[in-house]
């Protein structure tokens, strides 16, 4: 266990926090263990970075987690953010889905507020202001997103999001 704790403490990386939770869930530690590391690895990971930053990847840690484990993480740790997340559902209008430019409007549109954006699709979640991962989600046509937005612009960045999808972010 201490390897993994120093592995983070020294490259505090997604990969590295997502492998030390599966460790402990394979060691079959307590519900409690497991949240009380989680803090402490968040601890370390934000002694090296900036708040903000860490923020972003929390969507990238989960998405290395088995689904069984990233519903457990999350309920044992609850909402990092500290703050209320709204949600929204919108659906994609553009007929060949979501490619690079509607990616990079969406992109742009959530560069300009003060606020986290989390896509969800088919349980799979990303950072919306990632290109990659935005691309990576594969969605086609009528395909149904679920947006969820915390910080203070939050709903202004929904709002701009959504519009995007109501014009079939035509670019």
């Amino acid at each position: 266990m201490q390897s993994f704790l120093q592995r983070i403490i020294d490259e505090p990386t997604p990969e590295n926090h997502a492998a030390l939770l599966l460790q402990m869930a394979k060691d079959q530690s307590s519900p409690e263990q497991i949240a009380r590391t989680a803090e402490q690895s968040i601890a370390a990971l934000c002694e090296k970075i900036k708040i903000e930053k860490y923020l972003a990847l929390i969507p990238d840690i989960l998405a290395q987690l088995p689904t069984s484990e990233r519903a457990k993480i999350t309920s044992l740790v609850g909402d990092l953010s500290g703050g209320e997340v709204l949600k929204r559902t919108v659906t994609v209008l553009h007929a060949q889905g979501l490619h690079l430019r509607p990616c990079s409007a969406i992109v742009g549109a959530i560069k300009k507020f003060d606020a986290r954006v989390i896509i969800k699709k088919d349980g799979h979640q990303i950072n919306a202001n990632s290109m990659i991962g935005l691309l990576s989600l594969g969605a086609t046509h009528g395909t149904e997103l679920y947006l969820h937005a915390d910080g203070p612009d939050a709903k202004k960045a929904l709002e701009a999001i959504a519009q995007l999808f109501g014009e079939q972010i035509s670019h």
